[in-house]
């Protein structure tokens, strides 16, 4: 909970416009209403395997093309695999910081300018 409060707060303050859903089994309801251009995913949740969500979002059509980035401190590389087999784009390592944060977006969105 505290690592979704610190990214929200990240991303916020680059400029990105940001939706949080905490419950794994509500995101693709949430999905529809927000119309993201990233998705940033746990890889292990309660409840909903990270993985299995990230396949269940990519076989809607609206959001097939979203990217989606994978929170994670795996270091199975099968497991990484299996993540990005079902559409990931990448992994953002935990414990999360601010530069890792925004250098793993940055690719996807504009983020405000921060003097570099």
């Amino acid at each position: 909970e505290s690592m979704v409060k610190f990214a929200e707060l990240i991303l916020s303050h680059a400029g990105l416009t940001v939706a949080v859903e905490t419950d794994p089994t509500r995101v693709i309801g949430s999905l529809g209403a927000f119309r993201p251009d990233l998705i940033l995913l746990d890889l292990h949740m309660p409840g909903l395997d990270g993985i299995e969500l990230a396949g269940q979002i990519k076989q809607i059509s609206d959001f097939a093309d979203v990217p989606i980035l994978f929170l994670s401190a795996e270091e199975d590389k099968a497991v990484q695999q299996k993540a990005l087999d079902a559409g990931g784009a990448g992994f953002i390592g935990k414990p999360l910081n601010a530069r890792q944060l925004t250098d793993a977006v940055r690719p996807y969105v504009d983020l405000e300018d921060d003097g570099e």
